[in-house]
């Protein structure tokens, strides 16, 4: 939503007020976070998806067709019914040959190597918000308040600040 059509939503004899501004630009900044988180859940679940996959069709060419690690019954039962229960394969599987071996081991060393770069990447992606999050609390224990985004005031000044605007606009209310 552009800052005008934001704007149009107030009273016309507030359109001005400068805290308009100031609550846009933190609206539009809680929307860019709760995007990222979106697009973090929507991408592990993606992974979750292909290990569930992966889990159901090894859990198929094993012989077994209950209780595939890591799925509720109720799971694994939706699949058999959807899919049947050698998952659309046929169950006259040739037996493999020396070249078919090897191509499946290959995939198989494939497929375990990019668990381990999901699993790499996944970790230092928490590690990375970990210390994130060990700094801003050093920074709040020891009062080390870094200056808010695309502010040049200190912390401590811009809620002071913000603060004033927003008294300023109660008493502007009450006297109207």
């Amino acid at each position: 939503m552009a800052f005008e059509q934001f704007q149009a939503l107030f009273p016309k004899q507030h359109r001005a007020h400068p805290s308009i501004k100031i609550l846009y630009k933190d609206l539009q900044f809680l929307r860019s976070v709760d995007i990222d988180v979106v697009q973090e859940n929507i991408d592990r679940q993606i992974i979750v998806g292909e290990r569930q996959k992966l889990l159901v069709y090894k859990g198929l060419h094993s012989g077994r067709t209950r209780t595939v690690d890591g799925m509720e019954p109720h799971q694994e039962d939706l699949d058999v019914h959807m899919f049947g229960p050698t998952g659309n394969l046929s169950t006259d599987m040739p037996l493999h040959d020396k070249e078919s071996l090897i191509r499946e081991m290959e995939r198989a060393c494939h497929d375990l190597e990019n668990q381990l770069h999901e699993t790499h990447s996944t970790a230092e992606q928490e590690l990375t918000m970990l210390r994130e999050t060990v700094s801003s609390l050093s920074d709040l224990r020891y009062g080390k308040f870094s200056k808010a985004p695309g502010s040049e005031k200190d912390l401590g000044e811009e809620v002071i600040a913000a603060l004033e605007i927003l008294n300023n606009a109660c008493d502007e209310n009450r006297l109207q």
